[in-house]
């Protein structure tokens, strides 16, 4: 019985959050075809973070806090609400 607790256990060690994003109707045609330029995102956080972008299926990682992302303009609204994300202006014209 010892061994199966220790094989059910969790690796403490691992400072990883993981939003997934949920796709729903009232925020599939909001951002839809008004904005297609991908954006920058900065972590903020103390660890990490992983999310997976819900309409691209892509995966995100901020392994360490200050990194830059660009994500997918069509997962811009599933990042637009999390904390420790910080949108980034990038006006470049």
């Amino acid at each position: 019985m010892n061994e199966n607790e220790n094989s059910n256990r969790y690796d403490e060690d691992v400072p990883l959050t993981f939003i997934e994003g949920r796709l729903d109707s009232a925020s599939q045609g909001q951002e839809g075809s008004s904005s297609k330029k991908n954006m920058s995102f900065k972590y903020t956080g103390k660890r990490s973070l992983a999310m997976r972008g819900l309409v691209s299926g892509k995966k995100y990682y901020f392994n360490k806090p200050g990194k830059v992302i660009e994500i997918d303009h069509r997962d811009l609204v599933f990042f637009e609400g999390v904390p420790n994300l910080e949108k980034l202006d990038s006006s470049m014209s």
